[in-house]
């Protein structure tokens, strides 16, 4: 009887979908790529507390080798090219910048040479690199997680930022 019961749960939690399983070695991460994302973690950004009334709406969409991205007033667009073992280039296109959240979407993409989906988690990284991983997104909404540290700033900042403010 215990043997059918554990079974049993075996079962529907396999057809549930719960937990992040990693994904199957060798499995081709230009289909599980597709959709829509969400940022919840990027080394060395934190979003401002102007930026947290929008950062909610940020997300991150790819589609055939097109993608879009968007932080709550900002929009922005391109293509991409993943092959099935994750590598990964971008080209960026149009964009808007007003003051909002100011994900760094772009930043983040140009930064990154490869792609892994992990369950419901896409990592971005650049292998040989530090830090090597770049940023994750999950398939749902999620607080904002702060910098891990000072230095890893510079890596993800927005290219038209100056590294150091002007004078006033």
């Amino acid at each position: 009887m215990k043997r059918m019961i554990w079974l049993g749960a075996c079962v529907v939690l396999a057809l549930a979908g719960c937990g992040d399983d990693p994904v199957t070695p060798g499995a081709d991460v230009r289909e599980s790529v597709r959709g829509t994302w969400y940022p919840s973690r990027i080394t060395g950004w934190t979003v401002s507390a102007f930026g947290k009334a929008t950062y909610d709406k940020a997300y991150l969409t790819f589609g055939d080798e097109e993608w879009q991205a968007g932080d709550g007033c900002n929009e922005q667009r391109g293509t991409y090219h993943l092959e099935a073992d994750g590598t990964f280039e971008m080209t960026s296109g149009a964009s808007t910048e007003i003051g909002c959240a100011n994900v760094p979407h772009v930043d983040v993409m140009e930064s990154s040479t490869r792609l892994q989906v992990v369950g419901r988690t896409l990592v971005f990284s650049a292998p040989g690199r530090s830090p090597e991983e770049i940023a994750r997104y999950t398939r749902t909404v999620s607080e904002p997680e702060t910098a891990t540290t000072a230095s890893a700033v510079d890596e993800v900042r927005k290219k038209s930022e100056p590294a150091v403010p002007p004078p006033p």
